[in-house]
């Protein structure tokens, strides 16, 4: 069993607001960026500090007949916003809840619709405009094929690896 995680401060300069309580004000989303004459008129020149990109995680790993079994667990403080007037306090969320049986996963962890490999490093927790960002829920079998990726320029017939 492993555990670990880390604690991440975040400070945030803004010369105008998302709005009081708007998640807008702690990372990049662009929905969410004011404009207009009025833009963020209530609040200018502000610093929003918080750790809510700190982590938390639980993994195990066993070996089977029938590969290894694992399971990783992880949080992070990015759940339901606080009341930053009294407590700054935020609620956990589960980021991912999965476990492993050789090729098989079953929980929530990154889409299959992406590869965050491929994503490029960004300060900002939100990450780029238009990178799809999103943990689903899912039952996944993942099959390795001979050649590796992309097709093979051989044109001799492969056959299943057995």
């Amino acid at each position: 069993m492993t555990l670990g995680g880390y604690i991440k401060l975040d400070a945030v300069a803004s010369d105008r607001s998302a709005g009081v309580g708007s998640t807008g004000d702690q990372e990049y989303e662009a929905g969410a960026v004011p404009v207009g004459p009025a833009a963020g008129a209530n609040e200018r020149n502000q610093v929003k500090l918080h750790a809510r990109q700190s982590r938390l995680f639980a993994k195990t790993s066993t070996p089977s007949r029938w590969g290894d079994v694992t399971t990783y667990l992880e949080f992070d403080p990015f759940g339901a916003n606080g009341n930053e007037s009294v407590s700054n306090s935020h609620g956990l969320r589960v980021r991912h809840a999965y476990g492993t049986l050789g090729n098989l996963l079953v929980g929530q962890t990154w889409t299959t619709f992406s590869d965050v490999a491929a994503y490029p490093e960004t300060v900002d927790f939100g990450g780029p405009a238009g990178v799809i960002f999103a943990r689903q829920a899912k039952v996944r079998w993942t099959q390795p094929f001979a050649g590796g990726q992309g097709r093979s320029r051989s044109r001799t017939r492969r056959r299943w690896p057995r």
